[in-house]
């Protein structure tokens, strides 16, 4: 407050105290993290899930458009007589054999070279391949089918039932429309599965071949 002649003849000081309100705005912001990590993490697998599939998809899809990235591979992969050993064993040492097969195909990715591996859904899990040709996509699918022949099964598992997988595999360079490639490769899964299985198939221009490390 100034007198008439303009000089200080108050002054009014004013604290608040806002140690509550940063704390909930902390809490918001763990809450909000917490969501988000739901929302985008397999539960039972700890992989990404499909929503976050298709979002980098759409996302690589638009970087092939603008020449941003130079091609990319998509891998679907599904367990072999799943439903079998679910039906034989119970679904709790089906989860665990899912956990097994994630672990194994986690380790060959590599995320700082934006690979990406999802549970598609079920027994399915999807994998995106930045800047793979079509070879190194295919030899990428074998080094997967090799892990899960040598992966750890559970104990109760019966001996006689061997952990594999079927691959189908799109390549970038394979169509004009980026859009086709998860139609492409599930079309290509859909024929290792119906061939002997434990096998990786790929489309090459009009019809589907077998690859053979």
């Amino acid at each position: 407050n100034y007198d008439k002649n303009h000089n200080i003849e108050s002054i009014l000081v004013c604290k608040s105290n806002i140690t509550n309100l940063k704390y909930h705005e902390k809490q918001l912001l763990s809450a909000n993290q917490e969501l988000k990590h739901i929302s985008e993490i397999d539960h039972l697998t700890g992989l990404f899930n499909r929503r976050v599939f298709d979002t980098l998809f759409k996302q690589y899809r638009q970087d092939i458009r603008l020449n941003n990235l130079k091609e990319l591979c998509v891998l679907m992969i599904d367990i072999d007589n799943f439903k079998l050993l679910n039906d034989s064993h119970g679904h709790e040492i089906g989860d665990r054999v899912l956990q097994c097969l994630s672990q194994a195909l986690s380790d060959l990715i590599q995320p700082q070279q934006g690979q990406v591996l999802c549970r598609f859904g079920g027994e399915e899990f999807a994998i995106l391949l930045p800047n793979f040709s079509l070879q190194q996509g295919c030899e990428f699918a074998e080094k997967c089918r090799q892990a899960t022949l040598h992966c750890q099964k559970p104990a109760e598992v019966s001996a006689s039932l061997q952990l594999s997988i079927s691959i189908g595999l799109s390549h970038s360079s394979q169509t004009k429309c980026v859009d086709d490639l998860i139609r492409l490769a599930d079309q290509a899964l859909y024929h290792a599965k119906r061939d002997l299985k434990n096998c990786i198939y790929y489309p090459t221009g009009n019809k589907m071949q077998r690859y053979h490390a």
